[in-house]
Parts: C-alpha cells; structure tokens; sequence
C-alpha cells in the first residue's frame, strides 16, 4: 500500500492505522508510507503506528504525486494499491482486494468508496462524485479512476511508465486513459472498502482543483491531439496570450479610446455598454496578469462554496452552484498552468503579405474564439474586443481585412499599435476593409498589434443555439507596400 501524507486532513494515523491492521497475513502486504518532510510530528506519529516491516519514506518538497512515485519505486509486492491518508480502509479491505486479483486474474481494480461524515461541504462532494461515477460508468470508466482506492500489477505500472509527475493530480486518469488505448481496463472490486473523507472546507477542495486544473491542461498540451482529444476535448479559448498583461493593456488602452471618442458624440448607447463591459474583462489582467484573471473566478467561486455550506434551500440549486464554482476554480488551474509558459513570438506566414486566422496558432490572438471551418474556407470570430499579434515589419502599408459581418451593423473600429485607424468598405468587395500603415504606427522588434472593438453579435438572438458573445468573422488581413508593384510587394 503505498500512502502519501500530505493531504491528510486530520486522518493520516487513522489511514496508517487501520492499514498496518489488516486482517490479511502480515507476510503478505507492506504498507510504504511517503511524507514530504514538512510537518516531522506527523511523520513520528504515523511512524509509530506502522509495523516494523512497514516503511516511511520522506521525500523533501516532493509534490502529492511525486510521493505516490516515490512509494511505488520503493514497494516491492507484485500488486501495488495507492490509496490516500484522508481515506480510511474496512478491516479486510486488502484481503478482499488480492482475493478479487486471484479470482478473476484482472490487471487493474478501484476499491469501493465509502464516505466518513464530515461537515461543511463534504456532503456536496460526495453527491457530485456519485452522479459523475453513474454517469461514466458505460463508456468512461478511466475517468472514475481514483487514488482514494486504485490498484494494479507492479509489471503494468512499469511498462505503463508510471506516474507522469508533471501532470499532478491528473495523473491517475493518464494512466488510466494510456490503460484505455492499450485496450485494458479497471474493475470495481466490490467487496474492498475504504471510507473517503470528502473536503469539509473550501480551502481543501480549492487545492486539489488547482491542481487537477493545471495537470489536465498539461495532459491536453503534450498531446498528441488525435490521441488527447477523444478523451478530454481540445484545449479551448484560454492561451499564454490571453494571460499577457502588455497585450490586455494595449486592448484595455483601444477601448478608453473608443470610450471616449463615444462620449464625444462618436457612438452610442449599446457600444459605450459594450467598451466598458470589455474594459472590467480586460482590466485585472492588464494590472496584474495571470493572477488578475483568476481574481474574479476564485472570490466568485468563493463566495459560491461558502453560501454551498448555509443550512436550508433547494438542494438541487446548491447542487448546481457547486458544480459551478467546481468548474471556475478548476479553469483557474489551468490558468496557472499557462501562466509559467513563455509566450511565443507571433507566426510568420509562408506569405509574408497575407495573414489567415484560421490558420494562425492561438497565441496570435486575444479575445478571438477558436477556428471555424465554412464554405468559404477557415476563420476565427472575434469577440466584441479583440487583439491579433502580428509579425509585420514597419514600412507604410495598404490593409485590406477580409470580414464577414454579423447582420446588423458591427460598428468596427480598429485600433493598430494603440494608434486609431481610419477604415472604409471596399467598394468592389463590401466584406473587405481597407486602411492605411504609416511606418510611424510600428514598433521595433517586428511584432505588431491590431486591436478589434466591435458591436457584440448573439447568434441565439436569431434562433441559433450558438449562446456565444461574438463580434465579426475574420477571415484574413492582406498587406501591400505602398508604392510598390504588386507582383513585387515585400513584407
């Protein structure tokens, strides 16, 4: 039994406890107990509850995951069961468990899960684990997998390749799904019991959900997306760019810009509402970055956890805000996951003069949703403000943006390097905007910013069901030196 000690939440001798006391032969199992050396007293107390062929390892500063690696290189039985130090075994949990080995010879089994009744928001928890087991139980058993209670042969994990420790508390489930592509899966061993104890306070929940949020986004990103994306999806709108608080400056300066040209009688009402909606999105991460995108949904998620735990109300609706908040702070791991990357250069095009969304990286773009495929080739729909980084080296240009406008009028206004941009629809193509670059617009260094404000556009308002808040349909931007030939233009 290989048991980490960091994430105990008070049970961590009870866990050693009940597992030194199996009724299973003593020769038979060994229990390796892995702690990251920063708590010493809990270490002793564990210690002295292990029998004396038991094991305690420290590893300093290792990772919850990295402790359950640790255990496992260390284990020497032929069937390894990771299990937590806040789930505690019934008496005869490791005997039920090889004996349903020895019968149906599987290579992999979840021990049943029980529940220790704790307070706050445990109840939640254990309510929101039932539903989502029912309902993955048909076709997506690897996402049921779960250290409180998860074992498998010792010659598996090793050709498996263990643990991917990078993927903290997502790694069960790679296993799982690396299981899964194998054609090999993990059955309930029923009559193994432990009894979980569910997160009673915010702040436990809130660490375990960073942590799933920054190892799934890991998962999805190593990818390969053929192999990644049946099973977790594809990565969605958030990016590295989106996170950068130089870009979400220069989108919040366009749209102070807009503000207050509308003001001075340049628009009105519903493009004011939609600037300054814009400017309270974009405004936490211009201060403060990662962090300031994470502010809202971690209070909002919060707030909602906490209220999760007054008495009374529908059960269903508190059910409901939970899963919520769930999902906010969740995606907030993921932010943070983002947020240690570098953000890449802009893309160079094969085409020096001509740029198309659909098939530019995702890091060109801030505020863009991601790409659209329709009959007239590739796109990217932006949102009502939106930035798109591009590698354009300065010189004085002729711009035409290749658009497909929502039904209404958009009210575009662009915005190049922060300097507001005089455009106009191209008589011979109504969709294509033309402008002008000066070379005094650009910056050095050869990455330019194009900023995006339009009116907001709801498909559902039309009948759709797309419940997206869009802005207009880009479909590429060409450049031309001016001056220059058009067979012989440069970039």
């Amino acid at each position: 039994m290989v048991l980490p000690l960091a994430d105990h939440r008070g049970f961590a001798v009870a866990s050693a406890r009940a597992w030194s006391g199996q009724t299973l032969a003593a020769g038979r199992y060994e229990v390796v107990a892995v702690d990251d050396g920063r708590d010493p007293r809990r270490s002793e107390r564990v210690h002295r509850v292990l029998r004396g062929a038991d094991r305690l390892i420290v590893r300093p500063g290792g990772s919850e995951i990295e402790l359950y690696q640790a255990g496992a290189d260390a284990a020497r039985g032929d069937v390894l069961l990771f299990t937590e130090s806040h789930a505690v075994p019934a008496p005869d949990a490791a005997e039920a468990l090889l004996r349903h080995f020895e019968r149906s010879q599987a290579v992999a089994a979840t021990l049943r899960s029980g529940h220790i009744p704790r307070h706050g928001l445990a109840k939640l928890e254990e309510w929101v684990g039932e539903r989502v087991a029912t309902e993955r139980l048909a076709t997506r058993w690897w996402a049921g997998v779960s250290l409180r209670g998860f074992s498998l042969r010792r010659r598996l994990f090793q050709e498996l390749g263990g643990f991917r420790t990078e993927l903290e508390r997502f790694a069960e489930t790679a296993l799982a799904i690396e299981m899964d592509r194998r054609g090999l899966r993990a059955d309930l061993a029923r009559e193994a019991l432990v009894h979980h104890a569910d997160c009673a306070w915010p702040g436990e929940l809130e660490r375990a959900l960073l942590a799933l949020g920054r190892g799934r986004r890991a998962f999805i990103e190593a990818g390969p997306p053929d192999l990644v994306e049946p099973y977790v999806g594809a990565p969605g709108e958030r990016n590295r760019a989106v996170l950068d608080s130089r870009l979400a400056r220069e989108l919040c300066g366009a749209l102070l810009r807009s503000l207050f040209s509308a003001f001075g009688g340049g628009g009105g009402v519903m493009r004011v509402r939609a600037d300054a909606s814009a400017l309270l999105r974009w405004a936490p991460i211009a201060f403060a970055g990662a962090r300031g995108a994470c502010l809202g949904p971690r209070v909002g998620a919060r707030a909602a956890f906490l209220r999760c735990m007054l008495p009374g109300g529908d059960p269903e609706r508190r059910l409901e805000r939970f899963s919520r908040a769930w999902s906010e702070v969740e995606g907030c791991g993921e932010i943070q996951h983002l947020a240690r990357q570098v953000l890449p250069p802009p893309s160079l095009p094969l085409d020096l003069s001509r740029f198309a969304p659909g098939e530019m990286g995702d890091t060109d773009f801030v505020g863009f949703h991601g790409r659209e495929t329709d009959a007239e080739g590739s796109f990217r729909w932006s949102s009502p403000a939106a930035l798109w980084r591009l590698a354009l080296s300065p010189r004085d240009y002729r711009a035409i943006l290749s658009v497909s406008p929502p039904p209404a009028d958009p009210h575009l206004r662009l915005y190049f390097n922060g300097h507001p941009v005089r455009a106009a629809s191209n008589g011979a193509s109504p969709r294509d905007v033309v402008f002008d670059l000066e070379r005094r617009m650009f910056r050095a260094g050869g990455e330019q910013h194009l900023a995006i404000l339009c009116s907001p556009f709801r498909p559902c308002s039309l009948g759709s069901t797309d419940g997206r808040t869009l802005g207009i349909a880009v479909r590429g931007l060409a450049v031309r030196a001016r001056g220059v030939a058009r067979g012989r233009a440069r970039v």
